[in-house]
């Protein structure tokens, strides 16, 4: 993708769809590790709370079983 113009062989790799799901818009001046990171966060913030919540909860029950 080192320029912006199109062909007809990706146009041809396209599809119509009913709806989109997400969209992400970006900027072209962000750092890629940035996007990266950001995305990561959006994603898994709450899968990961509720892990370290439920991984929390388990390692308190162990200890106060004092296995």
């Amino acid at each position: 993708l080192r320029n912006s113009s199109g062909a007809a062989s990706t146009f041809e790799m396209s599809k119509a769809v009913e709806t989109i799901d997400k969209f992400m818009s970006h900027a072209w001046c962000t750092p890629g590790w940035l996007k990266t990171v950001a995305l990561m966060y959006f994603e898994n913030v709450f899968p990961a709370t509720g892990a370290a919540f439920a991984t929390a909860i388990c390692l308190t029950v162990v200890e106060f079983a004092g296995v």
